[in-house]
């Protein structure tokens, strides 16, 4: 739960990363099998201020550039925009 995390409150950006296979070994069908990775976090935008009264509820513009999500961390009800495309 965001509004308990022990290091802050955070909206975090997850960008997938694979694991690369260093075994070498390659089943018939490994197209079909699930693909193992990680994910790289990126702390995007401090929450401190934002009380939780109102939830975030992000979204990504479908170009994926823009992540774009409420707040009341400035006091009124808001609407943000955050660029996360590099």
């Amino acid at each position: 739960m965001v509004a308990h995390a022990p290091d802050g409150k955070y909206l975090y950006l997850f960008t997938p990363r694979d694991i690369p296979d260093v075994a070498g070994i390659h089943a018939d069908n490994a197209a079909d099998l699930v693909a193992p990775g990680t994910f790289d976090a990126e702390k995007i935008v401090d929450m401190a201020r934002h009380d939780y009264r109102l939830e975030p509820n992000i979204t990504f513009t479908p170009d994926g550039a823009w992540m774009i999500f409420r707040s009341n961390m400035d006091g009124s009800n808001q609407v943000y925009a955050v660029r996360v495309k590099k």
